[in-house]
């Protein structure tokens, strides 16, 4: 810790209306960071709720009024002289014209473009977490679809879908190998990225571009291993134990479940959306609803804090299961 202490930085991250643009503003040369292109926001005044920074720092920085917003991630970053915590909020709606207030230059960047903008360095974490879409499938048991299995998956990925967990703990390690080998290439070809359910060595020893740890994983785990950057590390969570683990591990992202009760996991205790909601309050990272969703509750997933929505019947069973696909990415 530094002898100014923990600044804590709130930005607001804001979509176009067809959501394939954020807006950035230019940094004043004489600030900390001075000169990179940022997500508006500012640093919170004492007493402040993250709402309250993020309500006037937009207000005054770009001239907008938030009508609606839901937190989708929040970390320390340690720079040089100082170390921040920065939180950062989706605003789904708000009201008014973006300008720069202060002279400052404002820009609609393309999401695909935000890695070659110039950003502070504590945005790359807040980016990645971007990047994640709103559908995370789950396979089911291999048994239960043993002759399309393949073909099934491989038309999920062609028809969009961009984040799949492979989950198979009644088949070996050797089947894995042999279906996750066929999988990598069209995963690569469509921009998906397969996450292997198992331990991170598994993951890493199969290519699999990350990996999802149960409860039981991520509680035994005290430290995630070095790995490589674009490596995703996702976790299983059910309580405020876990969930306050996995933000302390600094995972990527987490499952909470079960919001319903769902085939795939019969004797799992049905949550709700309100326990749910009060669960993930504390979230410091984003947050997938699991368990009997359909694919229509996306909207409320959202308003009660998920980021997005996992499912497998939901999909696998679906009778035009690419045609909710497309419908998740709009």
């Amino acid at each position: 810790m530094t002898e100014l202490g923990l600044q804590k930085i709130v930005v607001g991250i804001i979509y176009n209306q067809s959501r394939d643009k954020v807006l950035l503003s230019r940094r004043s040369l004489n600030v900390h960071q001075g000169g990179f292109m940022e997500f508006p926001g500012g640093k919170s005044q004492p007493g402040e709720t993250p709402m309250q920074t993020l309500n006037r720092e937009l207000m005054e920085e770009i001239g907008i009024e938030i009508v609606h917003s839901h937190q989708l991630t929040a970390y320390d970053f340690d720079y040089s002289d100082r170390q921040i915590n920065l939180s950062a909020w989706i605003v789904d709606k708000w009201q008014g014209e973006p300008k720069g207030n202060e002279g400052q230059e404002i820009r609609w960047v393309s999401i695909d473009d935000l890695k070659k903008i110039e950003l502070p360095p504590a945005n790359e974490k807040l980016i990645k977490a971007m990047e994640l879409p709103h559908l995370y499938l789950i396979t089911p048991d291999y048994h239960s679809y043993p002759i399309d299995y393949i073909d099934k998956l491989e038309s999920f990925i062609m028809g969009g879908l961009k984040l799949l967990q492979y989950r198979n703990p009644s088949i070996s390690i050797e089947n894995h190998k042999k279906i996750i080998s066929k999988l990598l290439p069209i995963c690569k070809k469509y921009d998906c990225k397969l996450i292997y359910n198992g331990s991170i060595n598994d993951a890493v020893n199969l290519g699999a571009h990350g990996v999802h740890l149960n409860s039981s994983r991520l509680l035994q785990s005290s430290a995630l291993m070095a790995v490589s950057k674009e490596f995703l590390v996702a976790a299983s969570c059910h309580n405020n134990k876990e969930l306050q683990h996995a933000n302390n591990l600094g995972v990527d992202f987490c499952v909470v479940s079960s919001i319903h009760k769902s085939p795939s996991h019969p004797h799992s205790k049905a949550i709700g959306w309100d326990t749910f909601k009060s669960l993930v309050m504390g979230a410091r990272i984003p947050v997938y609803a699991l368990g009997g969703i359909k694919p229509e509750e996306l909207k409320i997933a959202r308003i009660k804090g998920a980021h997005g929505i996992s499912m497998i019947s939901g999909v696998w069973d679906a009778k035009e299961p690419v045609s909710i696909i497309e419908n998740m990415n709009r």
